[in-house]
């Protein structure tokens, strides 16, 4: 970029303080506002990287989470006055260019939730009186874009095509008065409601093309969110376009900036302990602002469409129960502590049977497992189709194998 230099031996860039035009120095200073704005971003990501890391060790007391949880939230707090203020700058800086008498526009693009300068963008003025007569201008690296020698007259201002990953905006409207003034709203020319601004200046916001999915435990009642699912969004025309979103605390997983196309919707090949999808979603229709997310459950084949705005999908945990009761008597025996072992692994789960004799496991990954309590030891085995075998020695059977559903083990 013309009016920076590199540091050879850091390689960062640093701004060249030398005589230059008003267009270069405008450049010099959004430029800048850029790598501030980076450079917030990267310690915002290393204050939640910092985050996480102390949410995961052990022995941390509440006192101190809720300590480092306030230093975290007073330091995105003064980011996001910083950001505020880069806003302000960026605004500012836009405001120096003037219409001169060749009526020259100069309008910016820009990001609607970063405020970042989007580069590419094709807009078309076309005089709304004579439609022949039209003028085409693309954004640059700021996301300025220049129209020059614009007659006065009406005009609507639209993009050329869709900028990939962001909505489509309305119709604009620009005026040209005879002095070189200029204004534009978005909206026809008689859309009297509409808010007028200088168009000199200008900047025009795009909405990145965005939905918000939430997942839920469908075996608890009310449904839980489930954290740390991966969801993975694979464009059906281009799987190079391939996408992939985790879900939060509160079950939720978000995708931004998709190009326009359908799409399928899978759990990540990795997932272990859910059962195998129940319905397909297999087809998500990304279309400007539109999204459609579609459900084709897998007994039948008949599809099922919604908005996939805040949409909910449920997932079934791999999970059995089984009951252990005394041999004699047959009834229940509680708390009784069975460690369920994965013999390729050696991970361990624990369950203690309730005053009904059960006890559960659930988000078990596929495997093979031993089951012991004391002296007690059987085996369980884990499909990859989500169903769980128990398995035994049967004195006169041998090996005998059959579904944890139901299974009673009894104790003598």
């Amino acid at each position: 970029m013309k009016g920076f230099d590199t540091n050879e031996e850091t390689g960062m860039p640093r701004i060249v303080l030398s005589p230059i035009s008003l267009g270069v120095a405008l450049r010099n200073v959004v430029g800048s506002i850029s790598l501030e704005v980076a450079a917030l971003s990267h310690v915002i990501h290393a204050e939640g990287e910092k985050l996480q890391r102390v949410i995961g060790l052990k022995g941390v007391s509440t006192d101190q989470l809720a300590a480092i949880n306030r230093n975290v939230s007073e330091l995105t707090g003064e980011i996001a006055g910083i950001g505020e203020s880069l806003s302000r700058k960026l605004d500012a800086a836009f405001l120096v260019v003037r219409p001169d008498p060749e009526n020259e526009l100069e309008m910016g693009t820009r990001d609607s939730s970063t405020g970042l300068p989007i580069r590419g963008a094709n807009w078309i003025l076309r005089s709304l009186l004579r439609p022949d007569e039209t003028f085409e201008a693309q954004t640059d690296s700021i996301g300025a874009f220049t129209f020059t020698n614009v007659p006065a007259g009406l005009y609507s201002l639209t993009l050329a095509a869709a900028v990939p990953g962001y909505i489509t905006p309305s119709l604009f409207t620009v005026e040209v008065e005879a002095d070189g003034t200029s204004w534009i709203w978005q909206g026809g020319p008689d859309d009297e409601e509409a808010e007028r601004v200088p168009a000199n200046g200008a900047i025009i916001y795009l909405d990145p093309i965005a939905f918000t999915l939430t997942t839920y435990n469908c075996e608890t009642e009310p449904p839980t969110p489930l954290e740390g699912i991966t969801w993975v969004l694979t464009n059906l025309k281009d799987e190079a376009l391939t996408y992939e979103a985790t879900t939060n605390s509160a079950g939720e997983f978000s995708f931004t900036y998709l190009p326009v196309g359908v799409y399928s919707l899978t759990l990540k090949e990795d997932t272990v302990g859910i059962q195998p999808l129940q319905e397909a979603y297999t087809i998500l229709y990304v279309s400007n602002e539109d999204i459609t997310l579609c459900r084709l459950p897998r007994e039948t084949s008949e599809e099922e469409c919604v908005d996939a705005h805040n949409e909910e999908i449920c997932l079934e945990p791999v999970a059995f129960t089984i009951k252990t009761v005394d041999c004699l008597t047959k009834d229940p025996i509680e708390g009784a502590t069975w460690v369920l072992t994965n013999l390729a692994t050696e991970e361990k789960f624990v369950s203690t049977t309730d005053v009904n004799g059960e006890f559960s496991f659930e988000f078990v990954p596929a495997g093979e497992y031993s089951l012991t309590l004391a002296d007690e030891e059987y085996t369980v085995e884990v499909n990859a189709d989500g169903t769980v075998m128990l398995c035994y020695i049967d004195e006169e059977e041998g090996l005998t194998c059959e579904p944890t559903d139901g299974a009673v083990i009894c104790l003598c």
